[in-house]
């Protein structure tokens, strides 16, 4: 009998889904677009044609242009690269950096930070966890609301 390991159990499973492929396709063509982007864009970010001002989509400008004369498509492309930066950014600062010290940390220590088995209370991990979540939520009502 053939040993299967459970990441290539984890991939057939994924393959077999229709629309977990089509959502796969879709980020890694974004990130793609991002990726490269200077090599992709018509047009450098902020580069202004004065004789193009709110004009609709054509053959010159894919997406149409703003109402500065921007090219909409080569600022929607460079948007994109900034999201590539800021989410690879985020993922080692963030979710490496901080999740890795504090599960190293409670694996260390056992249940002497993390829970209180005495009397079921969160310790030092579980509420400095809960006060990230906070703070992005936090976060979003300052910016956005």
């Amino acid at each position: 009998m053939k040993s299967v390991n459970h990441l290539s159990r984890s991939f057939s499973r994924l393959f077999k889904k229709k629309v977990a492929i089509l959502c796969l396709i879709l980020i890694v063509t974004i990130y793609f677009l991002g990726i490269f982007a200077p090599l992709i864009a018509p047009y450098d970010y902020n580069y202004q044609d004065y004789s193009a001002i709110r004009e609709p989509p054509s053959w010159e400008h894919i997406a149409g242009t703003d109402f500065k004369g921007r090219d909409v498509f080569s600022r929607v492309l460079w948007g994109i690269q900034n999201t590539v930066i800021i989410t690879f950014v985020t993922i080692l600062s963030g979710s490496l950096l901080i999740g890795v010290s504090l599960g190293l940390i409670a694996g260390y220590f056992g249940g002497k930070i993390d829970w209180d088995n005495t009397f079921p209370r969160p310790r030092v991990i579980c509420r400095s966890h809960s006060s990230f979540y906070f703070f992005n939520v936090d976060s979003c009502f300052c910016f956005y609301g």
